[in-house]
C-alpha cells in the first residue's frame, strides 16, 4: 500500500509538471511493473487496494493542477498552451496554429525523423538505434526479449505520444524524449548484449548491471540538474555581480536598492509583448507578424492600447508562410522584419526600426537568471521605449540600466538616460 501511495504521488507530481509526458510515462511504468506482478500472482484483492492507494497518492497533485488551471486559465482542464494559443494547439490530427496540416502521414514523417535524431543526439550514432533494438527483438532468446519489455515500453510510449502532437521541436534532441532517456539507454544496453551473450549467463548479468548503472546515472543527473537550477547563485545575480562597464561605465548591481535592467530586444518582440498584454492570443499574434507589414502591426498594437478611430486592417488568415508581396528587411544582425512596399512608415515606426540598429537581445534569454521576485534587487525588463519605460520606473527611485547587445563587440551597460538618448533620441521625460 505504501508503495502504491508513493507511485501515485510520483505520477501526480510528474503530471503536474508536464501533463502529457507525465501521464504517458507514469501510466506506462506503473502499468508494466504491476502488470508483470499480476501475471505472476493473479492477486485481484491486492490489486484493488493498490489501485486505491495509487489514486489516493495522486489526488493532491490532481487537485493542485485543477486549482492552478482554474485560477490562471478559467477551467480545471484548460492548460496554458490552449489559453495562449487557442484550441489548434491541442493534441490530435488537425491544422496547427500556424495553418500547417498535421495528419497521419505528417505524424509518420516527423516520428521517423525523431527516431533518427534520437540516435544522433543521444549516442552520436549515424545509424538508427531502432535497428539494434529491432534485431534484439527478432533474434534474441526469449528470456532476453522479456528483459526488453519495461525499458522498451518506457522508450516507445513517449514516441507514440509525440506522434499525436503536431509540435516536433528539436532542442538538444527530439521533443519529449528527455524523460525516457533512461529507458532508451537501458533498451540499447540490453539489446547490445545479444551480440555477445555467453552460455554461462554473463550476457544477462551485464544487462542487469547496464540497466542499473543507466538508471542510477539518470537519477543522479536529474537531481544534480534540479539542484543546480534551484541554487541561489543560478537565479539571483545580486551576489558578487558587477555589470561589465562598457564604454559608458556601468554601476554596481545591487549596491543601492533595486536595479532595473532594461533589455533592448527586437521591434517584433516589443510589438508581440504589447499585443499579448492587450489580451490577444499568441497564435493570432504570430499570424499577424508573419502575414503583415510590421509597421501596420505596430499601428494596430497602438490602436488596441488607445482605440481611437479605425484600426489598421490586418491579415489574420491562418495559412502557412507569408504573402509574396512582403519583403524581408535586415535591421541588425539576426533581426529581420517584414515590410510591404505599399505601406509608408510613420515617424513612430521609423523610430522603432532605428532603435534596433546597434543589435538586439531578447528578454526571455536573460530574465530567467534574475526572476522578478519581491525580494530581488535585480529585475530585468523589456525596453519598450522611453514613455512605456517611465510607467514602470514611476517614482520608485530605483537605479535603471540599459543593456544593449552588439554583434561582434562588448555589450553596452549604460545609465538609463544615456541609453535612452542613444537608442531612442531622448529619455522620454
Amino acid at each position: 500500500m505504501l508503495w502504491a501511495l508513493a507511485a501515485g504521488a510520483a505520477a501526480g507530481g510528474a503530471v503536474s509538471s508536464r501533463p502529457w509526458v507525465g501521464l504517458v510515462c507514469g501510466t506506462t511504468l506503473i502499468a508494466v511493473v504491476w502488470g508483470a506482478e499480476f501475471m505472476k500472482r493473479q492477486d485481484t484483492p491486492g490489486w484493488v487496494s493498490r489501485l486505491a492507494g495509487l489514486l489516493l497518492g495522486g489526488t493532491p497533485f490532481a487537485a493542485l493542477l485543477f486549482w492552478w488551471n482554474s485560477l490562471l486559465f478559467g477551467h480545471p482542464l484548460r492548460l496554458g498552451y490552449s489559453a495562449a494559443f487557442g484550441p489548434a494547439h491541442s493534441l490530435g490530427f488537425h491544422v496547427d496554429p500556424w495553418g500547417n496540416r498535421y495528419g497521419v502521414l505528417e505524424a509518420l514523417g516527423y516520428t521517423g525523423a525523431d527516431l533518427l535524431q534520437l540516435g544522433v543526439r543521444l549516442i552520436e550514432s549515424p545509424l538508427p538505434v531502432t535497428l539494434l533494438v529491432a534485431g534484439a527483438l527478432l533474434f534474441a532468446p526469449r528470456q532476453m526479449r522479456g528483459r526488453l519489455q519495461l525499458p522498451g515500453l518506457w522508450a516507445a510510449s513517449v514516441i507514440v505520444a509525440n506522434a499525436l502532437y503536431w509540435h516536433h521541436g528539436i532542442h538538444f534532441g527530439p521533443r519529449m524524449t528527455y524523460e525516457s532517456i533512461p529507458g532508451w539507454m537501458g533498451l540499447i544496453a540490453i539489446a547490445s548484449t545479444t551480440a555477445f551473450k555467453a552460455g554461462d549467463g554473463s550476457g544477462p548479468r551485464f544487462a542487469r548491471w547496464a540497466v542499473g548503472m543507466t538508471l542510477t546515472a539518470g537519477l543522479v543527473l536529474g537531481i544534480s540538474t534540479l539542484t543546480s537550477a534551484m541554487s541561489p547563485k543560478s537565479s539571483d545575480l545580486s551576489q558578487d555581480l558587477e555589470i561589465p562597464a562598457g564604454r559608458q561605465g556601468g554601476p554596481r548591481v545591487g549596491a543601492t536598492g533595486k536595479t532595473i535592467i532594461f533589455v533592448h530586444g527586437s521591434w517584433a518582440s516589443r510589438v508581440s509583448a504589447q499585443l499579448a498584454a492587450s489580451g490577444m492570443r499568441r497564435d493570432s499574434i504570430e499570424t499577424a507578424l508573419r502575414r503583415n507589414d510590421l509597421c501596420e502591426v505596430d499601428r494596430y498594437a497602438r490602436w488596441r492600447v488607445t482605440p481611437n478611430g479605425t484600426p489598421p486592417s490586418l491579415d489574420f488568415d491562418s495559412r502557412p508562410g507569408s504573402p509574396s508581396h512582403l519583403k524581408v528587411q535586415l535591421l541588425s544582425p539576426g533581426n529581420r522584419i517584414r515590410v510591404s512596399p505599399s505601406v509608408s512608415p510613420d515617424a513612430r515606426c521609423r523610430r522603432e526600426a532605428r532603435s534596433d540598429r546597434l543589435g538586439v537581445l531578447e528578454l526571455e534569454v536573460v530574465a530567467w537568471r534574475a526572476p522578478a521576485l519581491p525580494e530581488a534587487n535585480i529585475v530585468y525588463a523589456r525596453d519598450l521605449g522611453p514613455g512605456a519605460n517611465l510607467r514602470l520606473l514611476g517614482d520608485s527611485g530605483n537605479e535603471a540600466v540599459v543593456w544593449i547587445d552588439r554583434e561582434g563587440a562588448e555589450p553596452l551597460f549604460m545609465p538609463y538616460r544615456e541609453g535612452m538618448q542613444l537608442l531612442w533620441g531622448g529619455p522620454g521625460d
